[in-house]
């Protein structure tokens, strides 16, 4: 865990609020100098499992406030939606740590696909994709 300089990278922190649909994060945010770095380990990969792959680890200065369900912009511009949330802060004297999951990307309204003239991807069945099923369920 390091919080040299070199390390250092500016993110954007960025609270939740509820919204109509939902919760959401607001417009505001506060840009600040962490260490992000990836999440791994015995202890994480128990803790996480398979979603491992989809977390960070942040270092940040004790100056630094992170709760749990701040949205962070780590790879995005900061006037974007983020694409982490904070989902573990434990702060020490010296330095605070946080574990980041990487949100899923939100998919279009239909309605948008439509206005741009993409369509929904099919996905063939068996049958059409050529395959004859016999009475127990096998392939020929």
């Amino acid at each position: 865990m390091s919080l040299a300089k070199k390390h250092l990278r500016s993110v954007a922190l960025k609270k939740p609020v509820k919204t109509v649909r939902g919760s959401g994060y607001a417009e505001e945010y506060e840009c600040r100098e962490v260490s992000v770095q990836p999440l791994s380990g015995m202890l994480a990969a128990q803790m996480y499992g398979e979603k491992l792959t989809k977390m960070e680890l942040v270092i940040a200065p004790p100056s630094v406030r992170l709760a749990e369900g701040m949205g962070m912009c780590v790879d995005v511009p900061p006037d974007k939606p983020p694409d982490y949330k904070v989902v573990y802060v434990e702060s020490w004297p010296s330095h605070t740590i946080a574990h980041i999951e990487l949100l899923p990307k939100a998919k279009k309204p239909e309605r948008e696909r439509e206005a741009k003239g993409q369509e929904e991807p099919e996905i063939a069945g068996d049958e059409e994709a050529g395959l004859a099923l016999d009475e127990d369920g096998a392939g020929e």
